[in-house]
């Protein structure tokens, strides 16, 4: 989970009233936040990643205001259309096509607030932008820009400007090549362009997502602060926008939502700053948490945690706060009514069943399968069932499916659901390069994909094998020995052809006419691409069709 550096006395401050350290450490684990630890005034506070509000400490002063009895019920935002414009050029929606922005004015901000203001940022990038593929955010003085700013994308050697933290001037290719956020996020934009934000006076803000300008940036004379939010995903650009909009509020400023032009076609985008309506009755928090509360009692509780609520009949009408991002159904209601009313209160039942478990035959069947490759000295790993697109696309051997891809992933790296166990292994493997050869490790585990629109789900097996002898020859012994052990009777092998895998040195496995897995030599590029320096070899079973399941994963 994310952790995040506040100033107690800053915060006491956002609050507007004083607490004692203990009274504050007391709350704040009902603002789903958690005291790692505290040195001065510094408090290094572990959050959740589903709260971004609470990325820095306006937002949890905010909430703590409900929580502690300053200030109850909805926060309410003023805002108004911005004077200034963004004018979209066609030439961006085929890199990053989605912007928004806003104003935030008469701000009094000191060095604390700008340090949080960076923070949240950061955290925002990392979560909801994924390390800036799909949203980075740029802030600016609008005092020392024009009012109209241009999205567009130019050649790298054209774009020019002194980036933010250094003296000199330098050109798009320069950028990438010398800074130290070039080099870290040089890979999420093509080669030989750039998207750019740039004023009616000519002047380059920022080069998005890699670095803003020098000549706007952000100090504590700062009056009135220009947002750019721009990203792959629309919803996401939003939900960082109104984020850090409503933090930066929380130090005196108010909002102007400012529009966004598409300039051939004069479309014009504004963020939705609209307070989401729900529906929840006493029922409801009955059946999903035991409690039997009276509305008058569920209004309350959900006014201190900045909820408005009113009793309309016989049911409670909510209004979300807009930085409430993570609230979608009345599920995430009735979970901020068990927050407010303290888990801690909630008295435990014993839950009584009259049954004798055991383990399932699948699971029987599992058990064996690792114990004969721990009898064949091969060591078990357990790898996570999401993996990156790349990855998942790169070791999809069926020719015939799709991998199935998360519509919003929340991390880098975790974008897809595994089709096979085999990257995972690789993983494994490249890690433990420390560790003396030869390397065995086996995982028996989920994967999935999508065949015919549908998705199909299946307990595989994948063994590697990593020496400096190893060869196709040692990986077909052992694989032998486990189907026989397995199943009692012998594989036969047919040829197969993967590019990941050295030519000729691959096969489809087949028992009793069914095809079950495939085995192979891993190709030297694809090691190195792996991190690996030794010969590999692989193979990977479907268990339940090994075992006689009906299957169709390998037909």
């Amino acid at each position: 989970m994310p952790t995040i550096k506040i100033n107690y006395e800053d915060l006491v401050g956002l609050i507007g009233k004083s607490f004692e350290p203990n009274k504050i450490k007391e709350v704040l684990p009902n603002a789903k936040c958690n005291v790692e630890s505290i040195e001065g005034n510094i408090w290094i506070l572990e959050v959740t990643s589903d709260r971004p509000d609470h990325f820095s400490s306006e937002g949890i002063a905010r909430t703590l205001k409900g929580l502690l009895g300053v200030e109850e019920g909805l926060r309410k935002f003023e805002s108004k259309i911005s004077k200034v414009e963004v004018i979209v050029d066609e030439s961006v929606k085929s890199i990053r096509p989605f912007i928004m922005s806003a104003v935030i004015d008469d701000l009094k901000l000191n060095d604390e607030s700008i340090v949080q203001m960076m923070q949240l940022q950061d955290k925002l990038h990392d979560g909801i932008g994924q390390r800036r593929k799909l949203v980075s955010i740029g802030t600016y003085d609008l005092d020392k820009l024009g009012r109209r700013i241009f999205y567009k994308v130019m050649k790298l050697k054209d774009i020019v400007f002194v980036p933010l933290g250094y003296k000199t001037e330098m050109n798009g290719k320069e950028i990438l090549d010398l800074t130290e956020q070039g080099k870290k996020f040089r890979n999420i934009i093509p080669n030989d362009v750039a998207p750019i934000l740039e004023d009616e006076r000519g002047n380059i803000l920022s080069m998005p997502p890699i670095i803003n300008g020098e000549q706007s940036k952000v100090t504590e004379n700062t009056k009135n602060i220009f947002i750019d939010v721009t990203g792959l995903s629309k919803v996401r650009v939003e939900d960082a926008l109104i984020v850090l909009s409503t933090s930066l509020c929380e130090r005196g400023g108010s909002i102007e939502w400012v529009k966004v032009i598409e300039k051939n076609t004069g479309n014009v985008t504004l963020p939705n700053d609209k307070n989401k309506d729900l529906k929840i009755t006493s029922k409801d928090i009955k059946e999903n948490l035991g409690l039997e509360l009276e509305n008058n009692k569920i209004i309350k509780l959900l006014k201190s945690v900045r909820f408005e609520a009113n009793l309309v009949d016989d049911e409670i009408l909510v209004k979300v706060p807009i930085y409430r991002r993570d609230v979608f159904s009345n599920v995430d209601i009735i979970e901020d009514v068990a927050i407010a009313f303290g888990y801690n209160n909630l008295t435990p039942e014993s839950f009584l069943m009259k049954t004798i478990g055991k383990p399932s035959e699948k699971k029987m069947l599992e058990r064996k399968a690792k114990l004969v490759m721990i009898g064949m000295e091969f060591q078990e790993v357990v790898t996570p069932f999401l993996c990156s697109i790349e990855r998942a696309n790169n070791w999809n051997y069926n020719s015939e499916s799709k991998v199935i891809e998360l519509e919003n992933p929340s991390i880098e790296g975790y974008e897809s659901v595994r089709p096979s166990l085999i990257p995972g292994l690789l993983n494994s493997i490249r890690y433990s390069a420390h560790a003396s050869l030869p390397h065995r490790v086996f995982e028996v585990g989920r994967v999935a994909i999508v065949m015919n629109s549908k998705i199909h789900e299946f307990t595989n097996i994948a063994a590697a094998i990593s020496d400096d002898k190893v060869d196709l020859g040692e990986g077909h012994m052992r694989l032998f020995w486990f189907i026989k052990s397995m199943t009692g009777n012998e594989p036969k092998l047919e040829a197969f052809s993967f590019d990941k895998f050295i030519e000729g040195r691959s096969a489809r496995i087949k028992v009793k006419d069914s095809l079950v897995g495939i085995i192979g030599e891993v190709n030297p590029e694809n090691l190195l691409r792996e991190g690996i320096r030794n010969p590999t070899v692989v193979w990977e079973l479907n268990l339940e069709e090994l075992l006689g399941s009906a299957s169709t994963f390998f037909k």
